[in-house]
């Protein structure tokens, strides 16, 4: 699956890239009958997603597989949804890729019987979600045809159903959702002092710092609403003693990975550079001078796409059959 850019995903995926964050946010918003089923020790995210790339802007997933308390396997279904407006076809999504999940469950125990999937949808949106919650209501038909329709319900995670002081788990994970949740806030500064402090007691640690520049990382890049200054002052009011120091530390820190990252944008560029060269200079000798249309596509093909074209040369015998015409 290819990297996916918006700023709502990679924070909340980085809220829940460790194992005591996943196991904290399991804990407090799933449903106490469900968690009482689970062995949350045995608790781990997979690299599963199954999200179409068509989608990506609008959703994106996690899978988590855990042990029940009977020994079995199951698996936890998280869809996240980036619209800021509920979108009641969430629920196809979530089937959809409940499906997939059990296909590939099924291709490789083609003898078991399939695990249960505990689908969860987590929203951030700007209004609160008042859809419904089951597949069966997004479809329209006679009685009689009601009992061979998929019937499930999902569960539903709305960030905008919490007031701030029911948020629940511990401070970091806290933190991190009542970001999500205020992000679209126009008031999103005069609240900053609130969010931070959560990090009082483990700014200190190398984990603790980490997950404030997350957040902080997160609320300059998800919104206008929040600048340097307003930071700056944030943290002087939630750290009186360290907030000053604070805020040098992670400019310092933002700048070299900046550094870093075009030093490697740069490095690929080339790469690219070098492909497209090599070619051109391939097609021109199997198939004579080109097109300026070809050219032009070649110029503006990424590293891969143009290995994937290179291959082509030699058994290609036009130069639309390489580009895949």
């Amino acid at each position: 699956m290819s990297e996916i850019s918006n700023p709502h995903d990679l924070f909340f995926k980085e809220l829940l890239s460790r194992p005591e964050g996943q196991r904290d946010f399991v804990a407090n918003y799933l449903p106490a009958a469900v968690v009482a089923q689970l062995d949350l020790s045995s608790l781990e995210a997979t690299k599963d997603s199954f999200v179409d790339p068509k989608l990506q802007a609008h959703y994106s997933d996690l899978v988590f597989r855990v042990r029940l308390r009977s020994g079995r396997p199951a698996f936890l279904y998280l869809l996240f949804e980036h619209k800021s407006r509920p979108d009641r076809f969430a629920r196809l999504q979530l089937l959809r890729y409940t499906v997939e999940l059990w296909d590939d469950w099924h291709r490789d125990h083609p003898r078991a019987l399939l695990p249960p999937v505990f689908p969860v949808l987590f929203y951030h949106g700007k209004t609160r979600w008042k859809t419904s919650t089951r597949f069966r209501d997004l479809v329209t038909c006679p009685a009689a045809f009601r009992p061979y329709i998929p019937d499930f319900a999902h569960h539903l995670c709305d960030l905008s159903a919490y007031a701030d002081d029911e948020l629940r788990g511990e401070a970091v994970l806290r933190a991190g959702l009542l970001a999500l949740k205020h992000v679209f806030a126009p008031d999103l500064g005069r609240r900053l002092p609130q969010i931070l402090e959560l990090f009082h007691h483990v700014a200190r640690s190398p984990t603790g710092l980490a997950a404030l520049e997350a957040v902080l990382r997160y609320l300059t890049s998800a919104t206008d609403a929040v600048d340097e200054p307003a930071l700056r002052r944030a943290l002087d009011e939630a750290f009186p003693a360290i907030g000053g120091t604070i805020m040098p530390t992670l400019a310092e820190k933002w700048m070299e990975q900046g550094r870093k990252q075009g030093i490697q944008q740069g490095i690929q560029q080339g790469h690219a550079e070098g492909e497209a060269a090599l070619l051109l200079r391939l097609l021109e000798r199997r198939f004579g001078p080109l097109s300026s249309r070809h050219r032009a596509r070649i110029e503006s093909a990424d590293a891969e796409t143009l290995l994937v074209w290179g291959d082509r040369v030699l058994t290609a015998q036009s130069v639309d059959e390489v580009f895949g015409h």
